[in-house]
């Protein structure tokens, strides 16, 4: 009999409301494919046909080869396992991280943030990543906090702290402003599921529980509010490849007649799994995976993240959720990263470059989960 895509979705018991899951386990029967794929001269990257055919082998865990081929899979596990047999993490509350700087224009959204995340019932903790030095917090933030966290701070890493306790608010002072700071924190969590968040984005308390859910039935994913996609040249336009090479970058890969797929989870609002960040970290640190020299370069830390995550895996590990919120009127202002110039070219390098790097690429997906009217 024919397995059925996606599989880890149908699992209520984790805290999935009935009819979500029903939602999604049907959208997931009706419209999961991922897209033919076959080796090119140039590599082992997958290359995506126009035909969408079901993928039969959605719900098979990674073979051997594709985990030997994974050097930051097999590198990872291992420890974070090893990690969370000695003190297990908090499995039904989230550990929300942010990002901030010093000089940054938005400190009175942060502020925001803070507070209505603290006040989520499912919060284990806020994290705050600070590219700067801890003088510089400003005081409205720093009223929040119930302390200041360096990395060779005893409480540093997983704690029996009481799951119960009300969530609090913990600065992490960095020594670099570094774009990818906020995915080198995974030793420090002490849940499964980590929500990072951008300071532009104003999340309702439903739209988060509706991410939290989702992510809950598979938690390997990468759930997010917002999606976007590389696309293969030679489907798209019939040329061989682009400026960088094989991939381009868009919003949505449009390639195959009325279809809008999407490969990338972005960072506004993105729910996944403790390990993801784990490692990121890895590869970060493992020079011949160039992670850290691309990243450093093109700024495209969002990118590699998905990259990495979905390494060892033979599904598409982004969802998108339709969820509850709205970008404060900041996120679309000249001071953007996005808005700097360069800044499209510079992502489809990124695309280019970790395929070649890490020998691989991304898979599509084109179905999207909806919570509910309201959130």
């Amino acid at each position: 009999t024919q397995k059925q895509p996606d599989q880890a979705l149908q699992r209520q018991g984790r805290g999935l409301p009935l009819g979500l899951a029903a939602f999604i386990f049907i959208a997931a029967i009706l419209t999961t494919y991922t897209i033919a794929s076959q080796g090119h001269s140039g590599g082992e990257c997958d290359t995506y046909y126009p035909s969408a055919t079901r993928d039969n082998h959605q719900n098979e865990a990674p073979t051997q080869d594709a985990m030997a081929k994974s050097k930051i899979v097999n590198k990872v596990l291992e420890p974070a396992q090893a990690s969370n047999s000695e003190s297990p993490l908090v499995a039904d509350k989230v550990t929300v991280v942010l990002m901030s700087y010093p000089g940054s224009d938005r400190f009175h959204l942060l502020e925001k943030i803070i507070k209505r995340a603290l006040q989520w019932p499912f919060v284990y903790e806020v994290l705050l990543v600070w590219n700067g030095d801890v003088s510089l917090v400003p005081l409205q933030i720093k009223e929040l906090s119930a302390g200041v966290e360096h990395p060779g701070d005893k409480q540093h890493g997983i704690d029996h702290r009481d799951d119960q306790r009300s969530p609090e608010l913990t600065i992490l002072p960095q020594k670099l402003n570094r774009v990818d700071n906020r995915w080198r924190i995974g030793e420090r969590v002490r849940t499964e599921a980590v929500l990072n968040m951008d300071d532009d984005i104003d999340l309702r308390t439903n739209g988060a529980q509706c991410l939290f859910d989702v992510w809950q039935a598979s938690p390997d994913a990468l759930v997010c509010l917002d999606v976007r996609s590389h696309y293969v040249h030679k489907e798209k336009s019939g040329k061989s490849e682009g400026p960088f090479g094989l991939y381009g970058y868009a919003a949505r890969d449009t390639s195959t007649r009325d279809v809008k797929k999407f490969s990338i989870s972005l960072p506004r609002s993105l729910l996944t799994s403790r390990k993801h960040f784990l490692a990121y970290d890895a590869a970060w640190r493992d020079e011949s995976t160039q992670v850290k020299r691309i990243v450093d370069e093109l700024l495209c830390d969002d990118i590699a993240f998905n990259f990495v995550a979905n390494q060892g895996h033979n599904v598409p590990l982004s969802i998108y959720a339709k969820a509850n919120y709205e970008p404060y009127a900041e996120s679309n202002s000249d001071k953007a990263m996005v808005k700097k110039p360069g800044m499209k070219a510079k992502r489809q390098r990124c695309v280019n470059e970790l395929a070649a790097a890490l020998n691989m690429t991304l898979k599509h997906r084109y179905w999207h989960v909806v919570c509910s009217v309201d959130g």
